[in-house]
């Protein structure tokens, strides 16, 4: 009988047997159960007890259950007793020894960023979203049911953050793993998105374990001018607002009605209520968490298209104070919406390109911070790019090679007069010709919403966004 010595080192907790035999600790307990998995545990049978596990007995079981052996729910070990090798290595382990172990694992996998329990990366079979560690091991799955879900190589491209494509357009994430309640765990949001686009989809959120916290279902039936637009809509965001480290994060989802124009953004809790709405006459292009001022409190910078004055808009709203619509008038403007919270509004200016690009509507396709504490908005259609200082006034506007090489091509087919183009004379008549909402009218002079400008002193709305009662 060999009894146990400071070479045979114990695997001392289900991370480090599960970490052994490759799978995840419910699968460790699953198998003691029903299997007989060889594992000891030093204060008695209770589950919450301290566990252990020698590598040769692990190793033989593998081998019986490999092999074909009938599951026997009494491990079959050596011959040896149990009691002969618990009681020497419950008298090896004194408690320094014990917290000495336990405080380098913990600070080795805080500073190796590894937990076998934590998701982090994911998988799509047909229907199935699974979700794997960082090792690749698969930790839980979910079936939606959905026979055309979109496949792995759609989601993949969508994971994770914003980032733009190959044409210079934003792809927007539709999937996110990341702590969101702040309890050391990370939660999965999953965007269900399917092939045809009109389906319903779905923003579910689940805990570390695959358990359904709660379920998001985008859009309602809302009225612009005389016209009612069905609940039909299709998210095609979803991002996570870190707004610093005493703040409560805020869950970022932005939809569009489908077929028709009618766009809003919703900002939602960790626990999936919703905080806030904004409308927009048109569609969103990009968005961006962005400190403009440099005073520590980031603001949500939303740009897109205003389908009412056809022209590329910007939107600048601070995340803790979102509701309302965009400024519209006529069959644009909702009855159900209050006036939007936004601090600034701006459109800016079309150009002889994209009037031949595509006569409806121009767009602001892109929005970034730049090194110089600007920021930098590109239309969609023309390419041109504007650089607005902290006051959203316009300090520059560039020619782009982009807009030089359509202007050219118009001019040649005779969509344009031919000539050369003064090309300081034209960027100082775009920058000239950018509007700005002051809370009644629009105005070329730079200008926040005044209506707003001491909103964010008094407490939000008690419904955001929602219907006026």
């Amino acid at each position: 009988m060999r009894e146990y010595s400071p070479t045979e080192k114990p695997l001392s907790s289900w991370k480090e047997i599960a970490s052994y035999l490759g799978c995840d600790e419910r699968t460790c307990l699953r198998w003691e159960k029903k299997f007989g998995l060889p594992v000891h545990r030093a204060g008695g049978s209770q589950s919450k007890s301290l566990v252990f596990a020698y590598k040769d007995e692990l190793d033989e079981w593998l081998k019986r259950r490999r092999e074909g052996e009938p599951a026997d729910p009494s491990p079959k070990a050596p011959a040896r007793s149990q009691s002969s090798r618990r009681l020497p290595f419950l008298l090896g382990l004194l408690p320094a020894v014990v917290l000495m172990i336990l405080g380098a694992r913990v600070l080795f996998i805080k500073s190796a960023g590894v937990d076998a329990s934590q998701p982090y990366d994911f998988k799509v079979e047909r229907s199935m979203l699974i979700v794997t560690n960082k090792k690749g091991a698969e930790l839980w799955s979910f079936d939606t049911g959905v026979g055309d879900l979109i496949d792995e190589a759609a989601y993949r491209q969508h994971f994770g953050y914003r980032k733009k494509g190959s044409d210079e357009r934003i792809i927007m994430p539709w999937l996110k793993i990341e702590d969101i309640n702040g309890d050391g765990r990370a939660e999965t949001l999953f965007n269900v998105k399917t092939t045809n686009d009109v389906a319903p989809t779905d923003l579910i959120c689940f805990d570390s374990r695959g358990s359904k916290l709660w379920v998001y279902s985008p859009g309602r039936e809302m009225t612009f001018g005389d016209k009612h637009y069905s609940p039909d809509y299709a998210l095609d965001a979803v991002d996570v607002l870190d707004m610093g480290p005493t703040v409560p994060k805020k869950i970022f989802v932005m939809m569009r009605q489908k077929p028709n124009w009618p766009s809003y953004i919703a900002t939602l809790s960790p626990q999936g209520q919703v905080l806030g709405e904004y409308w927009n006459a048109g569609r969103f292009s990009d968005y961006g968490l962005i400190d403009i001022d440099n005073d520590g409190a980031p603001a949500l910078v939303l740009v897109g298209t205003n389908n009412e004055y056809r022209k590329g808009f910007l939107a600048v709203l601070d995340p803790d104070s979102v509701w309302g619509s965009s400024p519209q008038d006529g069959d644009y403007k909702s009855p159900d919406l209050k006036p939007g919270s936004e601090l600034f509004y701006l459109l800016f200016p079309r150009t002889e390109v994209d009037r031949l690009e595509f006569s409806q509507r121009e767009a602001m396709s892109t929005v970034d911070m730049l090194k110089n504490n600007r920021l930098m908005v590109v239309a969609l259609l023309s390419r041109i790019i504007y650089e607005l200082n902290q006051r959203m006034e316009v300090d520059m506007v560039i020619i782009s090679d982009g807009f030089r090489e359509k202007y050219r091509k118009y001019q040649a087919e005779g969509g344009i007069f031919p000539g050369k183009l003064d090309e300081e004379a034209y960027a100082e008549a775009l920058a000239k010709a950018v509007v700005y909402f002051d809370g009644e009218r629009w105005t070329t002079t730079p200008t926040r919403n005044k209506k707003n400008l001491g909103i964010y002193l008094q407490k939000e709305p008690k419904h955001p966004g929602m219907p006026v009662t």
